[in-house]
C-alpha cells in the first residue's frame, strides 16, 4: 500500500482495525445493495474471505532458490506501470 500511495502522489490514508464480524456484515450488505442496483461491489463476501486472512507473507525466495526464478519486474516498477495503465484508461 505504501508503494501505491507513493505512486498516486501520496494521497491521504486512514488505517483502522475492524472486527471481523462487523466486516462480514458490511461486506454482506454492500454485496446485496450492489445486486439490487445490478452493479458489482468492491467490498463483497469474496473479498471478505480474502481480508479475514491474517499475516499474509509474500516471499519469492523459494522460487528463486529452488526453481531459479528471476522476476523481470521489481515490485516498484510493476506498481508504477499498473497505476500508469489505470490512469491512461481513465480508471483513476
Amino acid at each position: 500500500s505504501d508503494l501505491i500511495r507513493k505512486e498516486l502522489g501520496n494521497p491521504w490514508l486512514i488505517r483502522f482495525t475492524c472486527p471481523l464480524a462487523l466486516l462480514k456484515v458490511i461486506s454482506f450488505v454492500a454485496e446485496n445493495i450492489a445486486r439490487l442496483f445490478h452493479k458489482s461491489s468492491t467490498l463483497n463476501l469474496d473479498k471478505y474471505k480474502i481480508m479475514k486472512q491474517r499475516n499474509w507473507i509474500c516471499d519469492i525466495s523459494d522460487a528463486q532458490n529452488e526453481l531459479g526464478f528471476s522476476p523481470q519486474y521489481s515490485l516498484e516498477r510493476g506498481v508504477n506501470e499498473c497505476v500508469k495503465w489505470y490512469r491512461e484508461n481513465k480508471w483513476l
